[in-house]
């Protein structure tokens, strides 16, 4: 199998909805037996470190390293904009989208 750990997040301007999807996805990915780890791509603002804190949820790391071309493996939610998601996404592996918003 695949042991290659999958990089889950959101938009950039990561808001209650990218950074909960990430974290619910990480653990859906997990359980289905694919390494994930949920990942914000910016500072949290108020309400979402307020629904962090009252489910005694951790914060995802902020994504730091930058995405290597056909080497990071990656799984977006909340979003399928790629001007939304960090420089190099296009020529990432692609696990997965997850999103609501229209194509």
């Amino acid at each position: 199998g695949d042991t290659e750990t999958v990089m889950v997040f959101g938009h950039k301007v990561p808001d209650t909805d990218a950074v909960c999807s990430a974290l619910v996805r990480a653990w859906d990915l997990n359980q289905l037996g694919f390494p994930a780890q949920a990942f914000r791509l910016g500072e949290l603002n108020k309400e979402t470190a307020y629904v962090l804190e009252s489910l005694d949820c951790m914060s995802p790391p902020l994504l730091t390293e930058p995405l290597v071309a056909g080497e990071s493996r990656v799984a977006i939610v909340d979003t399928n904009n790629p001007a939304e998601l960090p420089e190099g996404v296009e020529s990432a592996r692609v696990h997965s989208i997850v999103d609501h918003h229209k194509l």
